[in-house]
């Protein structure tokens, strides 16, 4: 009698496994706790319960897609010179100082505009720097409006 000759078969790729090392990570190494505009104090039980909510969403992300600034949910950079901190995480060591930051909006149940959690980006891990309960970082001019001039002439 022969014997059946098993072919190994090769494993198929899973594109899941294959892509965890590029989802997103959150760090609090860089956490400003004690900044006068976003003590960490002021933030309720509420907006940390929505931030570890928020976190385990955008743990499924990858770079990629956290960084895609056409999105609901008012992610994007915040450019210094345009922010009511235009100094920055002024906090962290020269090497970590950057032209902009991150952020996202956490979606309260009181004021859907006012919770933001800022940081940086740097690979696929984000660093919360502030938390902003009341969305003290906002813009102090927009980058994207149009300039008025003047229909007078001299």
């Amino acid at each position: 009698m022969k014997k059946k000759r098993l072919k190994k078969k090769i494993p198929t790729p899973n594109p899941a496994q294959d892509q965890d090392a590029v989802r997103l990570q959150f760090s609090f190494k860089h956490l400003d706790a004690d900044h006068p505009r976003f003590r960490m104090n002021d933030c309720s039980q509420e907006f940390l319960r929505t931030l570890l909510l928020q976190i385990k969403i955008y743990s499924e992300y990858t770079e990629e897609q956290f960084t895609d600034e056409n999105n609901d949910d008012r992610r994007h950079k915040n450019f210094w010179a345009d922010t009511s901190e235009p100094d920055g995480f002024t906090h962290l060591g020269v090497e970590m100082q950057n032209e902009y930051s991150w952020q996202f909006a956490l979606n309260s149940p009181y004021d859907k505009d006012s919770w933001r959690v800022h940081g940086m980006l740097v690979d696929n891990i984000f660093y919360v720097v502030w938390l902003d309960p009341d969305h003290a970082l906002g813009a102090q001019k927009s980058r994207n409006a149009p300039t008025l001039r003047s229909n007078k002439t001299a």
